[in-house]
């Protein structure tokens, strides 16, 4: 039986139960994935119900079901975006001092004179300094060829700290504690447009998101590191409305003074009114600690708060400091959805789950013809050192409109099950995600949802649950806190059986999963 089959197969033996829920046939082979590597992957659906990414390195894949991914291609040299990359794009990587592209996007155009066109946001950056670029091209299928049309957006400059910096950050530089920390002066553009750049406050023009808000205005959401994230209104034909912001590089939203923040994507919900912005904290290597944060606000532009009521825009490094050590300043900002984990074996289940180390840079997904949400993103795994994988994983919104993430990758909808309390009760393995930007892999520990109400093992506290609007809430109290989200029934690939989850958040920036212990 195919993935398909087996997936409509259990949705409908869901519904109606309340007891007895159906499990992957005993001894039938694991449901089979077909995997993709895409490094910063972007999402952008199509009308012929085909999804496609691309990422760094001019990487790219396609799906019909989230599931099962057709490599496009992996590499600059094996591209198929482009027809003749090397030639076409010459200029801007001469200038970029590289032969390679960071994180792009793909995006349909709605208006203007390439409506119902494809635009593809592509950024190079030479990496020992923030010397990037964005640019855009069009093509008139979602796989190309895309044709440019020019560089909107530089960051670059020559070293001249002494004309940037106070002699306290000074003193620190000197003193060989800086890091990366670097500074930049004035710059010329290609175009001729001269900016006074520093890269404490003015971003590196890279990490492009395109997207609608829901007035049909398009905008162009990028930046890494240096000096935030920023934000700059679009024409309909892709180009950068100078009237939109004084400031060459647009409106900051977040961060400054080199804060490890990268990777901004922001999704629109009709069904809340708000725009998600996500984002990536930490290091993008094995150990460098990634985590997924996400904020929201009703403007496109911004402000963006998190639960806890903080502003984004207060979201920001301190002066003289090297990039790690402004994690500890920063951490307390943004609802963490997700770091690195790994769910032990219990009892008498075999196996431990894929541990996922540094899962980041995503983009996110919503399904207008289902209500349904998905989180892309890539992430390297326990063991595997940096080698990694596209995964996607749903994703819902609890009862006060925060994003909680299903615990295990997805593997098609299970839902409608009117179970009860007596079927959510039981013994659960459990991630804390935290707010901490850190290396360490967070192992879960074992809880119990009792049938009264009450939570006991590793963390004591209470728990409820109800059903409203089709969707089966969750409501946590742990040491005070209370995390708000959902239930769930899934597919487990680790130890290939369907199992009960939950995912809760709350004002305190953290997300608790569950998935119940066999």
């Amino acid at each position: 039986m195919n993935n398909a089959k087996l997936i409509v197969l259990s949705t409908l033996l869901l519904f109606g139960c309340t007891s007895n829920l159906p499990r992957v046939q005993e001894g039938a082979p694991p449901l089979e994935y077909k995997n993709a590597v895409v490094h910063d992957p972007s999402i952008m659906d199509t009308s012929e119900g085909v999804y496609y990414i691309t990422g760094s390195h001019m990487a790219g894949a396609r799906t019909s079901d989230l599931i099962n991914w057709e490599q496009l291609s992996m590499s600059v040299q094996q591209q198929s975006w482009f027809q003749d990359i090397q030639t076409e794009l010459k200029d801007v990587m001469e200038w970029g001092h590289t032969h390679t592209f960071w994180a792009g996007c793909l995006i349909q155009l709605k208006s203007g004179p390439y409506a119902g066109k494809y635009m593809m946001n592509y950024c190079v950056c030479q990496g020992g300094c923030p010397q990037g670029a964005i640019g855009y091209a069009i093509a008139d299928k979602p796989e190309g060829p895309y044709h440019d049309k020019g560089v909107l957006l530089y960051s670059f400059g020559s070293r001249n700290t002494e004309d940037i910096y106070d002699a306290q950050t000074l003193a620190i530089l000197r003193a060989g504690e800086s890091g990366d920390l670097e500074a930049f002066a004035d710059i010329t553009a290609p175009d001729g447009t001269v900016v006074r750049y520093n890269s404490n406050f003015m971003p590196n023009a890279i990490d492009p998101c395109t997207f609608y808000d829901a007035d049909g205005q398009l905008w162009l959401l990028y930046g890494s590191y240096s000096g935030g994230i920023f934000i700059h209104r679009l024409n309909p034909d892709g180009t950068i409305d100078r009237t939109y912001s004084q400031d060459y590089y647009g409106k900051k939203l977040m961060g400054s003074y080199h804060t490890p923040i990268e990777g901004p994507f922001i999704m629109y919900s009709p069904e809340t009114e708000y725009y998600y912005l996500f984002n990536s904290y930490g290091g993008l290597n094995a150990n460098g600690g990634y985590n997924i944060r996400v904020t929201r606000s009703k403007n496109p532009d911004g402000p963006f708060l998190d639960p806890a009521g903080q502003s984004m825009a207060e979201c920001m490094g301190k002066p003289g400091q090297t990039m790690n050590r402004q994690n500890p300043v920063i951490e307390k900002y943004g609802l963490k959805l997700m770091g690195n984990f790994q769910f032990m074996p219990f009892g008498a289940e075999r196996n431990a789950s894929e541990g996922y180390r540094s899962p980041g840079h995503n983009s996110a997904y919503y399904d207008a013809s289902t209500g349904n949400y998905f989180l892309l993103f890539h992430t390297r795994f326990q063991g595997s050192g940096d080698r990694h994988q596209v995964r996607v994983h749903q994703m819902f919104l609890n009862e006060d409109g925060w994003p909680v993430v299903a615990p295990h990758r997805y593997s098609g909808v299970i839902e409608g099950a009117r179970y009860g309390k007596k079927d959510l009760s039981g013994a659960y393995k459990f991630i804390n995600h935290g707010t901490r930007t850190t290396g360490d892999l967070t192992e879960s520990s074992i809880i119990y949802l009792n049938a009264d109400g009450t939570l006991s093992g590793d963390v004591s506290g209470n728990w409820t649950w109800n059903r409203a609007g089709g969707k089966n809430y969750a409501q946590f109290t742990i040491d005070g806190k209370t995390y708000k989200g959902v239930f769930n029934y899934q597919y487990d690939p680790a130890n290939n059986v369907n199992r009960f989850t939950f995912a809760a958040c709350g004002s305190s920036n953290e997300t608790i999963w569950g998935s119940k212990a066999e």
